[in-house]
C-alpha cells in the first residue's frame, strides 16, 4: 500500500506542473479603450473577454500556439505565442477598426449627393479606372457597353451626330434623354441634340447613369433618363498630359491638357484647366459599289474638328465656383460632292460657357 502511494505522487506531480495559464487584456488601438467580448480561440477550444477586456485562458499545457482575436468592426489579428513550463504568460492586445465602405455617392438621381444604395432607382457609374481600360474617340462610345443604353454613331468618328438614349426609347429621341456636364444641361434648346464631340474624355472623373423617367427633378428631357458627365478637378499644383494617335484612312488625333491648384492654410483652394483636342482624317466612301455606280457625285466622308476649354474654379469648406469655356469648331464631310468644292458638308461651330455655383448656409 505504501508502494503505490509513492508511485502516484511521482507521477502526478511533473503533470499538475506542465499546465500554464494565459492572461491579457484587449484595448482599441486608438483610442486604449478596452473591448469587451473579444472572441479568443486556439485549437479549437475559445473565451471572451470581460468588461475591462481582459481575458484568461487556463491548464494551457506547454508549447506553441496560435491565439485568433476576433470582434465586430475590427481586423481580427492571430498572435504567435510560446508556452514556457514554468513562468504564466500576460499578453497586451491591440486591434485596429477597419474601414467600411458605405457605398458610391451620386448626384444624378435626386440633385444631391446620395449614396447609390439610397436611390430607389437603377444607377451605374463609370469610374476612371473604366475610362482608362476602354480605348474611345468620345464619352458615347464609353456608354454603350451599360446595359440598357442604346447608342447611334452608325459611322464612328465620320458620323454628323450621336444619339444616346435609354429604356427603349427610339434612337432618334437624344432629346428625352437629359445630358449635364457637372449639373447643368448641354442638350440644344432647339432639337435636343448633343455635340459629343465637345466633351473630351480627358477632362472626365467620372459618369453617372440614371435610367428611367427623371421628369419629376429634370423636366421632360429626362423621361429616358439621364446622364450626368462629372469634370475632373486638378489634385497636383501643376500636372498635364499629350496623347497623339494615327490610325486608318490617315486619321491623326492630338490631345493636350494642362491644369494645378493652389491650396492655402484657410482650407480654400484656386485651381485651373486648360484641354485642347484636335482631329483630322482622310476618310472612306461610306456608301455601297452600287450607289457609287448610280451617283457620280459621291465622295468620301471626312472629319477635320478641334475644340479647347478653359476652366477656373475656386473652393472652401461652405462656398464653391467655378467657371468653364468651351469651343468646338469641326468639319464632316456627308459623302457627296454638288456644286461645291469639298461635297455637301455639315459644320459646326459651338461656344459654350458655364458658371456653376454652390454653398452652405450652415455646418453639420
Amino acid at each position: 500500500m505504501r508502494l503505490n502511494i509513492i508511485v502516484w505522487t511521482v507521477f502526478l506531480f511533473p503533470l499538475a506542473a506542465a499546465s500554464q495559464k494565459i492572461t491579457g487584456s484587449i484595448r482599441d488601438a486608438a483610442s486604449q479603450a478596452p473591448l469587451q467580448g473579444v472572441n479568443i480561440v486556439y485549437q479549437g477550444n475559445g473565451t471572451t473577454s470581460d468588461a475591462n477586456g481582459n481575458f484568461s485562458i487556463n491548464n494551457i499545457p506547454e508549447g506553441n500556439y496560435t491565439l485568433t482575436f476576433s470582434y465586430m468592426g475590427y481586423e481580427t489579428l492571430q498572435q504567435d505565442m510560446t508556452v514556457p513550463d514554468k513562468n504564466p504568460v500576460y499578453l497586451e492586445i491591440t486591434l485596429i477598426k477597419f474601414n467600411v465602405s458605405l457605398g458610391e455617392v451620386v448626384i444624378a438621381g435626386t440633385r444631391n449627393e446620395t449614396r447609390v444604395g439610397n436611390i430607389p432607382g437603377r444607377i451605374n457609374t463609370i469610374t476612371p479606372q473604366r475610362l482608362a481600360l476602354v480605348a474611345s474617340q468620345s464619352i458615347d462610345e464609353q456608354l454603350q457597353f451599360l446595359p440598357g443604353v442604346q447608342v447611334s454613331r452608325s459611322f464612328g468618328i465620320f458620323s454628323t451626330k450621336s444619339s444616346v438614349t435609354m429604356r427603349g426609347l427610339s434612337g432618334n429621341e437624344q432629346a428625352r434623354t437629359l445630358v449635364l456636364v457637372d449639373g447643368i444641361p448641354v442638350n440644344k434648346a432647339d432639337g435636343g441634340s448633343v455635340n459629343w464631340n465637345l466633351i473630351s474624355t480627358k477632362e472626365i472623373e467620372r459618369v453617372e447613369v440614371a435610367k428611367g423617367p427623371g421628369s419629376a427633378l429634370y423636366g421632360g428631357n429626362a423621361m429616358g433618363g439621364i446622364i450626368n458627365i462629372i469634370s475632373a478637378k486638378p489634385v497636383k499644383p501643376l500636372q498635364g498630359g499629350v496623347s497623339i494617335d494615327y490610325g486608318t484612312y490617315n486619321t491623326f488625333t492630338g490631345k493636350v491638357n494642362l491644369q494645378g491648384k493652389i491650396d492655402d492654410q484657410s482650407g480654400t483652394q484656386f485651381y485651373w484647366a486648360a484641354n485642347s483636342f484636335y482631329q483630322n482624317s482622310d476618310g472612306y466612301i461610306t456608301q455601297s459599289e452600287a450607289d457609287q455606280k448610280a451617283n457620280p457625285f459621291i465622295t468620301k466622308s471626312t472629319v477635320d474638328e478641334k475644340a479647347m476649354n478653359v476652366k477656373l474654379g475656386y473652393g472652401s469648406e461652405r462656398f464653391s465656383s467655378e467657371v468653364d469655356f468651351s469651343l468646338y469648331d469641326g468639319v464632316r464631310g456627308t459623302g457627296e460632292k454638288v456644286f461645291q468644292p469639298e461635297g455637301n458638308v455639315t459644320e459646326y461651330l459651338t461656344y459654350q460657357s458655364r458658371l456653376n455655383l454652390k454653398g452652405k448656409t450652415g455646418l453639420l
